[in-house]
C-alpha cells in the first residue's frame, strides 16, 4: 500500500519516500514536498519552480543561471553586438541603455544614432552667415567678402582697401563684404574694374573746344589760333578787334576780320602797298575797290557785290555772313554752328554725323567693350543702358553685375536646403531623401523597394531612414542587416522543464522515457504507465515519478521479467518451519548416536532448503528511472533492499 517504499519488518512493515518527497499522516501516501516553500525560496536567487520531487531556479531578463543553478549572474547585453547600439553600450544590473557620441541623438528605437543638424536646431548653429552641417559636428563659414573671427561663428568684413588699395590703381571705396573702386576726374575705369585710364577729351566732341584742344594727363586745354583769344569759358575762342587799338596805323580806316584786320581808304582811295595808307584809284583794281568780295568799277566809282553765303551790308562794301541757322536750323539733324560763308551741322552726344553732313546717327556704345557692361548691354538713342542676367542685379556703378542669393530669401522655396550659385540656386535634400520633380520639394526615399534594403528578413521604412528586423527566433548580427538564428537551448532562456531541442528560428522542448509534453508545449508531466494496461503487471502496477514497478498479490512472487508472478511453493508459505529448524539444531545436540547422524542428515538438508527458501521469498521489484532506465531490486526476509545491478537499455 506504499506509494513509493516499502520496508518489511518482523511481523510488520513501513513505508518511505524518495527525495523531495515528505510521507503524509496516513504513513503510505508520498507527497511532493514544495522546497521553494521551506528553504528561503529553494536557495534560489530569483524564481524558484517546484516540481515533482524536486525543483529547478531560474533568472528575471537580464540575469542567467550560473553553474550552482541558484545564484543568478548580470548578462552584460553590450558584450554581444554591442547590445545593438551603434556607437555606446552601457551595461546595468538586468539591463542596458544605449548612449550616443557629441553631435547624435538617440533615435526612437533607443539603439540607433543619428546626426544632429546643429544649423537647424539652434539658430543657424549660432552661425552669422552660412552654417554647414557635418556627421557629428557643423561649420560655419562667411560670405564671400567676410572672414571668420576668432569665435569661429561672427563674420566680420574685410576691408579689401587695407591690402595694396584693394589692387585699385586710383581710388579705393570699402563696402559691406565688397570694395569697388574709382577713378579720379579725368580718368575711366577699365574693364578690370580696377585700373584707370586717362580719358581724352579732345577724341569726343573736341573736348568742347571751338578751336585746337590739347590732351592732358587727367584733363585737357583748350587754344586759340593767332587774332583770336580764349574767353571766361576756357572753350570758346572769339576774335581780337585789333582796330581798337590805334586803329592799328590805317590811313583811313580800319576793319576787323575775323582773326586779323584790315585797312582800307575811302570811296575813291585805294590802299597803297603799305597797307595802310590809301591812294585814288580805280577801286576795283585796287583791293576790288574796298568791296569784300566782288568789286564792279564804275566811272568815278563801283560797287561791291558778295559770293554765295554772304550778304552786301548797309556800307556797299563788306560783305556779312548769312547765318543759315536760322532758317531751319541750316536743315541740321541736331546742332547747327554758323561759320563764315558757311555753317557746320553737328551731333549730340551720343550721336555721329553722317555722310550728308546733316543727319545724326546714334553711336553703339555697346559695339565698344560691351558698354563697360559685365553682362547685358542695351544700347538706346543716344545713350546705353546696362542690365543683368536672371539671378543677378546691377551694382551702383550702373555696370557691375552681382549675384543674387536667393537662398537668403526663404530658403530659395526650398524644403530642406539651398545651395547658392553665380547666378543661379538649386535645391538639396537631407540623407534618405530625393529631390521631387518640382526641384524644391523633398521625398522619402522607401530603400525596402531595393534589394529589401539589404536586409535578410524584415525590412521597415522609416521618414529618411530604414531599418532592418528578425522574424521570432532569430536577431540581427552587428551589420544591422543579417539575421542569424537565436540559440535559446545554449543560453537558456527556452523555459522547457526537461529538455530543450534547437530548432531553426525556434527551438521545441522534449521530455525524458517516463514523461509526456503538456499543451504548453513547455511543462513536462509524469507518465502513469499503471493506467494503460496495468503498464503490464500481472497484478499489482505501482506508479512512480518517471517509471513504475509491478508487485504480486498474496501468495506469489514477481519473476524477473519484472512483469509477471509464480505461486509460492507450500514451503515458501510455511515460515513457522525455519523455527523449528533452529530448535532442531540445539536438540540434536544432546541426542546420542544415530539420532547426531539423523540430525546432521536433517540439517543438510534443511540448509539445502533455507538457501532455495530464501530465493523463493525474495520480492524482485523493477523500478524505472527518470533517465529511461531501469533496474531490480529485491526486498529480503531481513526487510533490506539490496541492487541486482541489472540496468537494461532505455524503454522506447
Amino acid at each position: 500500500g506504499c506509494t513509493q517504499n516499502c520496508h518489511n519488518s518482523v511481523g510488520s512493515y513501513n513505508c518511505s519516500c524518495s527525495n523531495g518527497y515528505d510521507l503524509s499522516s496516513d504513513n503510505h501516501t508520498c507527497v511532493d514536498i514544495n522546497e521553494c516553500a521551506r528553504i528561503h525560496n529553494g536557495g534560489c536567487d530569483h524564481i524558484c519552480t517546484n516540481s515533482n520531487g524536486s525543483y529547478y531556479c531560474t533568472c528575471h531578463d537580464g540575469y542567467v543561471l550560473i553553474s550552482d543553478n541558484s545564484s543568478c549572474a548580470d548578462i552584460d547585453e553590450c558584450l554581444i553586438d554591442n547590445g545593438g547600439c551603434t556607437q555606446t553600450c552601457n551595461n546595468s544590473a538586468g539591463s542596458y541603455n544605449c548612449s550616443c557620441l557629441s553631435g547624435y541623438e538617440l533615435a526612437s528605437d533607443n539603439h540607433t544614432c543619428t546626426d544632429v543638424n546643429e544649423c537647424k536646431q539652434f539658430h543657424n548653429g549660432g552661425c552669422d552667415h552660412i552654417c554647414t552641417n557635418t556627421v557629428g559636428d557643423f561649420q560655419c563659414t562667411c560670405y564671400e567678402g567676410y572672414v571668420l573671427t576668432d569665435d569661429n561663428s561672427t563674420c566680420a568684413d574685410v576691408d579689401e582697401c587695407l591690402d595694396k588699395n584693394g589692387r585699385c590703381s586710383q581710388i579705393c571705396n570699402n563696402t559691406a563684404g565688397s570694395y569697388q573702386c574709382y577713378c579720379e576726374n579725368g580718368y575711366r575705369l577699365d574693364r578690370d574694374n580696377h585700373t584707370c585710364y586717362d580719358i581724352d577729351e579732345c577724341h569726343t566732341d573736341n573736348g568742347g573746344c571751338t578751336q585746337s584742344c590739347n590732351n592732358t594727363a587727367g584733363s585737357y586745354q583748350c587754344y586759340c589760333e593767332g587774332g583770336y583769344k580764349l574767353i571766361s569759358d576756357e572753350h570758346t575762342c572769339i576774335d581780337i578787334d585789333e582796330c581798337k587799338l590805334h586803329n592799328d596805323g590805317c590811313e583811313h580806316m580800319c576793319t576787323n576780320t575775323n582773326g586779323s584786320y584790315q585797312c582800307s581808304c575811302h570811296d575813291g582811295y585805294v590802299l597803297k602797298t603799305d597797307n595802310s595808307s590809301c591812294t585814288d584809284v580805280d577801286e576795283c583794281k585796287d583791293e576790288n575797290g574796298g568791296c569784300a568780295q566782288t568789286c564792279k568799277n564804275f566811272p568815278g566809282s563801283y560797287a561791291c557785290s558778295c559770293l554765295s553765303g554772304f550778304k552786301l551790308m548797309i556800307d556797299n562794301h563788306t560783305c556779312s555772313d548769312i547765318n543759315e541757322c536760322r532758317t531751319h536750323n541750316g536743315k541740321c539733324a541736331h546742332l547747327c554752328t554758323n561759320s563764315n560763308g558757311s555753317y557746320d551741322c553737328s551731333c549730340r552726344p551720343g550721336y555721329v554725323l553722317n555722310a550728308d553732313k546733316h543727319g545724326c546717327t546714334d553711336i553703339d556704345e555697346c559695339l565698344d567693350n560691351n558698354g563697360g557692361c559685365t553682362q547685358t548691354c542695351n544700347n538706346t538713342a543716344g545713350s546705353y543702358q546696362c542690365y543683368c542676367f536672371s539671378g543677378y542685379y546691377l551694382a551702383s556703378d550702373n555696370h557691375t553685375c552681382d549675384d543674387v542669393n536667393e537662398c537668403d530669401v526663404s530658403n530659395g522655396d526650398c524644403e530642406h536646403s539651398c545651395v547658392n550659385s553665380d547666378g543661379s540656386y538649386h535645391c538639396t535634400c537631407h540623407n534618405g531623401y530625393v529631390l521631387e520633380n518640382d526641384s524644391f520639394s523633398c521625398a522619402d526615399v522607401v530603400e525596402c523597394q531595393t534589394d529589401n534594403g539589404g536586409c535578410t528578413q524584415m525590412c521597415n521604412n522609416t521618414i529618411g531612414s530604414y531599418y532592418c528586423s528578425c522574424l521570432n527566433g532569430y536577431e540581427l548580427t552587428s551589420n544591422n542587416h543579417i539575421c542569424i538564428d537565436v540559440q535559446e537551448c545554449t543560453i537558456r532562456t527556452h523555459n522547457c522543464s526537461q529538455q530543450c531541442n534547437e530548432l531553426s528560428g525556434g527551438f521545441e522542448c522534449s521530455c525524458f522515457v517516463g514523461y509526456q509534453l503538456l499543451e504548453d508545449k513547455i511543462t513536462c508531466e509524469d507518465i502513469d504507465e499503471c493506467a494503460e494496461f496495468d503498464g503490464g503487471c500481472q497484478h499489482y502496477c505501482n506508479n512512480t515519478d518517471g517509471g513504475y514497478y509491478c508487485t504480486c498479490e498474496d501468495h506469489y512472487k514477481l519473476n524477473k521479467d519484472g512483469h509477471n508472478c509464480t505461486r509460492l511453493s507450500w514451503l515458501d508459505e510455511l515460515p513457522w518451519l525455519r523455527i523449528l529448524e533452529a530448535g532442531c539444531l540445539f536438540l540434536i545436540l544432546f541426542i546420542a548416536g544415530c539420532g547426531i547422524a539423523l540430525c546432521l542428515l536433517r540439517r543438510m538438508w534443511l540448509k539445502s532448503d533455507l538457501s532455495s527458501e530464501k530465493s523463493s521469498i525474495s520480492i524482485p521489484m523493477k523500478v524505472i528511472q527518470k533517465d529511461g532506465s531501469f533496474k531490480y531490486k529485491k526486498l529480503e526476509s531481513d526487510t533490506s533492499i539490496s541492487d541486482t545491478n541489472a540496468d537494461e537499455q532505455k524503454r522506447s
